[in-house]
């Protein structure tokens, strides 16, 4: 493979998560060839200055990059502005980018799957983003990977050309008519919720607005049937994430060598997801009621 893509990584704050993320990345063995950029906030409190100056010193120790660019904010971003503006910095000059946040772990084979398929859909208009992660669904034996509309941005990647196009604008929100389905058939109540609560400004995230992009583009993403990326961020650590039980699958180590010619949506790992999201949210009703009773 020829002009791999750059991986980009946001850190702040967790630097033992840092550590297992890095220290996974030295399993792909494409990474000697690979240019790293690190975007590191500024810590707000004087905690997170000691857990930050950790942080630095862990992106500072020697590592199997071809190139390491650091970047330490002279202000405090936040989530949100941090992401948008890094992607959009290293995606302008390169074309393309991975995009790993620093509570995430990769397979061995993550790094060599995302940049085959970045270069088999270059040129492909339905084909809007690329992810490493997959849920705890049945396996299609049949297929290695898959098109969803479903966009997850755990380990993800994506073009120039359809990044440049986010929708960051709260004005233009889902027609009423298409929001059972932007929240993936009322299964994942707070995708429109999360529109609206960036509108009052009671929280400030940026996937959201990727995913609302790719949804009205029509746009397809890209998926291994088994997950290439875990989330080691349900510790309470993270700022979007919590303590809770979350399912998430093993790390798949081996080799991706099938993507699919056909670029259209897999039905059936549509209704596998669904019955999934349906699990969890059954779950979550149960887990409620029961505290109730109890206390």
């Amino acid at each position: 493979m020829d002009n791999l893509a750059p991986i980009v990584i946001f850190a702040y704050n967790r630097p033992n998560h840092l550590l297992k993320l890095l220290t996974s990345l030295q399993e792909n063995e494409i990474l000697d060839q690979t240019d790293v950029f690190f975007y590191i906030d500024k810590a707000k409190d004087s905690i997170a200055v000691s857990k930050n100056n950790e942080v630095i010193e862990i992106v500072n120790r020697q590592w199997n990059f071809r190139n390491k660019s650091i970047v330490i904010r002279e202000n405090n971003y936040g989530l949100k502005k941090n992401i948008l503006d890094g992607v959009s910095e290293v995606i302008n000059k390169y074309g393309n980018v991975i995009v790993l946040e620093d509570d995430l772990i990769v397979s061995k084979y993550y790094l060599e799957f995302m940049n085959k398929a970045l270069d088999k859909y270059k040129d492909t208009e339905d084909v809007w983003h690329i992810t490493g992660f997959n849920y705890k669904t049945p396996y299609l034996s049949k297929k290695e990977s898959y098109f969803t509309t479903h966009m997850n941005c755990w380990g993800w990647a994506t073009w120039k050309n359809n990044w440049k196009q986010i929708n960051n604008n709260l004005s233009n929100k889902i027609e009423e008519n298409a929001i059972q389905e932007f929240n993936f058939g009322n299964l994942i109540q707070n995708n429109y919720q999360q529109i609206l609560l960036n509108e009052e400004n009671l929280i400030s995230t940026w996937a959201i607005f990727w995913y609302q992009t790719i949804f009205l583009n029509r746009g397809l993403c890209l998926m291994p049937a088994k997950t290439m990326v875990y989330n080691q961020g349900f510790d309470g650590s993270g700022i979007n994430t919590s303590k809770q039980d979350y399912k998430l699958s093993n790390l798949n180590n081996s080799k991706v060598t099938r993507f699919p010619n056909k670029v259209s949506e897999t039905f059936i790992y549509k209704k596998f997801l669904k019955y999934y999201f349906w699990k969890l949210k059954l779950n979550d009703f149960f887990k409620y009621h029961l505290k109730k009773l109890v206390n």
